[in-house]
């Protein structure tokens, strides 16, 4: 895990912050960075009132955030107010423009939803235009100038979903338990992988929060795929690798998709470090899948391999859709070496079919089987009920 050894390259960021504000406004910023506030983080990460965030590049950070609690009681001049309040955040530049300050922002919307703020805060400086540029991409508006200072503006962003995290976004996101939890985007993810916010915790009993996507596709950057085959295997020996590299030795395991498949073949191989085991709309077969879902993919497959040899692009379709027509293959007998508890999630509604999520279900020795109201993407469109299901899950002994 990412804890206080992240300091020391999180201090080196924010001394970048500090030197662009005391170049945009030395009348008021101090250039350099002293001891008292290199301490600033340290003190931020013991506080029950906020958090450190960081974003990881292949095990680097490249971004940071730091994160206030406000909960200002009524009083006779102001009504109570409760917000998240982002009080520093930065990134490399060198990662600009990749991903990583949209990851950052997102992850902190989702602690914001969970604990129920309906609210983020920030302070921007007039002259940070490319800060001004990126925060209004995200949402963020101007609502008020700060201490009479027409270029110090305070900004806000609205929570539309108060009261609720999302566990994976529907294509990916965090997994918050008492274990380190590790939770796999599916191969749709659009977003950039391996840029990962990791907190130190995501709630007052501490729980980390770990966030792992499969390789991306090659038009896709930073970083690219790779060389090599693209095959779930390959995905859960990352997987193994993403884990050692993390110094993980058990953890709780979260797959969406052919975030599931994954998951399941990497319990397979390392049963030893799966302490629990959530399969949200897995399939052991392309057969599972519902011929209305599947037999438009398969066309599409055909369709984008007829000119792969032509089109780059047609190519890297063809090698995305053929995850999802060639793959998985997972016996369903051998399942039942899978002895830890197992929760298997899937909407009503959903693209795999019942019958084929139940015989999952079946084939494991330990498993919960649930079914929620909605369709495959169940953490996107029932956070709520999601959520209830999978942390009902983890808290059971």
């Amino acid at each position: 895990m990412q804890t206080a050894r992240s300091f020391p390259r999180v201090n080196e960021l924010r001394k970048m912050v500090n030197e662009l504000h005391a170049n945009g406004r030395p009348d008021i910023f101090r250039p350099g960075f002293c001891a008292e506030l290199q301490q600033h983080v340290y003190q931020k990460f013991d506080s029950d009132a906020a958090d450190v965030i960081v974003a990881l590049a292949d095990g680097v950070v490249c971004g940071f955030a730091i994160a206030e609690y406000i909960d200002r009681p009524e009083s006779p001049y102001i009504f109570a107010r409760r917000f998240y309040h982002i009080d520093e955040f930065g990134v490399d530049a060198a990662f600009r423009r990749k991903g990583a300050a949209t990851a950052l922002i997102a992850f902190c919307r989702q602690e914001a939803a969970r604990m129920r703020f309906d609210r983020i805060e920030l302070d921007v400086w007039s002259f940070n235009e490319e800060a001004l540029k990126f925060y209004e991409a995200v949402g963020f508006q101007t609502y008020r100038p700060l201490d009479g200072a027409a270029d110090r503006h305070r900004r806000q962003a609205s929570m539309t979903q108060p009261g609720s995290f999302t566990v994976h976004t529907g294509h990916a996101g965090p997994l918050f338990t008492r274990r380190p939890g590790v939770a796999i985007r599916c191969s749709c993810c659009t977003e950039t992988a391996r840029i990962t916010p990791i907190s130190r915790r995501s709630s007052a009993s501490s729980r980390s929060i770990i966030t792992f996507s499969r390789r991306i596709r090659a038009d896709t950057e930073p970083p690219p795929r790779g060389s090599g085959p693209f095959t779930l295997e390959r995905f859960a020996d990352d997987l193994l690798e993403f884990l050692h590299a993390q110094a993980l030795t058990r953890v709780h395991l979260l797959g969406f998709s052919d975030g599931a498949n994954i998951a399941m073949l990497f319990a397979l191989r390392h049963p030893e470090l799966v302490e629990k085991l959530i399969l949200n709309g897995g399939n052991l077969s392309p057969s599972g899948i519902r011929p209305s879902v599947q037999l438009p993919i398969e066309l599409g497959y055909r369709i984008a391999r007829l000119f792969a040899g032509r089109s780059p692009e047609a190519r890297k379709h063809a090698e995305l859709l053929g995850l999802m027509v060639n793959e998985p293959h997972i016996p369903p007998e051998t399942l039942s070496a899978l002895t830890m508890p197992v929760l298997v999630l899937a909407g009503t509604r959903d693209m795999v079919k019942r019958r084929h999520t139940e015989q999952i279900a079946a084939s494991l020795p330990n498993a919960q089987l649930q079914f929620l109201n909605g369709d495959h993407f169940l953490a996107a469109k029932e956070p709520s009920a999601f959520n209830e299901a999978v942390l009902r899950f983890l808290q059971e002994a």
